[in-house]
């Protein structure tokens, strides 16, 4: 009885090996990172900058990500975040220890054809230690941000609050209406 039971456990699990090796030989994408979010690197400087300015000033270029006062559109739906505020809390709200409120002050208008529903669940903030952060159902601001309908030519404004590590250089504010289409996301720098 005991030789019938070891050959069926040796059979079993050979079959087991045998459906997991043809199941990640036929499926590869399965088992690869589908995480569309690259880790922020943090900008540090080794020595204090001593560059005098001079009278002649450059242009400078549209940075590749754009930063905190800027306008993105995602299918005529304009969104800008004008103002990044760093808060310890307030109303009996505090931050963890170690940590900060970020309030990102926004304004978001339907420049489209048909209405628009507007969701809190749509913003996020991506920390420097690689943390993705929805915004935090309190607010202490009174100008939260409203889950409203805009219709064509609408517009709303308010605040949304992330709680962040203190002094994140490297967090980034992440607008992504369609959680299934990662190209229609839109980041801005919050430094």
């Amino acid at each position: 009885m005991h030789k019938f039971s070891f050959i069926r456990m040796v059979l079993t699990i050979g079959a087991a090996l045998f459906v997991s090796g043809w199941v990640y030989l036929s499926h590869p994408e399965w088992f690869s990172n589908k995480s569309t979010f690259v880790l922020p690197v943090a900008e540090h400087r080794a020595t204090p900058d001593t560059h005098v300015p001079t009278a002649k000033r450059v242009a400078t270029a549209t940075p590749a990500t754009p930063r905190v006062g800027m306008t993105e559109h995602v299918d005529d739906i304009w969104v800008t975040p004008y103002l990044i505020e760093h808060s310890q809390g307030a109303h009996g709200i505090v931050p963890n220890i170690g940590d900060e409120f970020l309030v990102a002050h926004l304004r978001i208008v339907n420049r489209s054809q048909v209405d628009f529903t507007v969701r809190a669940a749509a913003f996020q903030l991506l920390d420097g230690h690689g943390q993705i952060n929805p915004p935090i159902q309190q607010d202490f601001t009174r100008q939260r941000l409203r889950e409203v309908q805009l219709i064509p030519g609408g517009h709303t404004e308010g605040t949304l609050i992330f709680e962040a590590p203190l002094r994140d250089s490297a967090s980034t504010l992440v607008y992504q209406p369609d959680t299934l289409d990662p190209s229609k996301r839109k980041i801005w720098l919050t430094r």
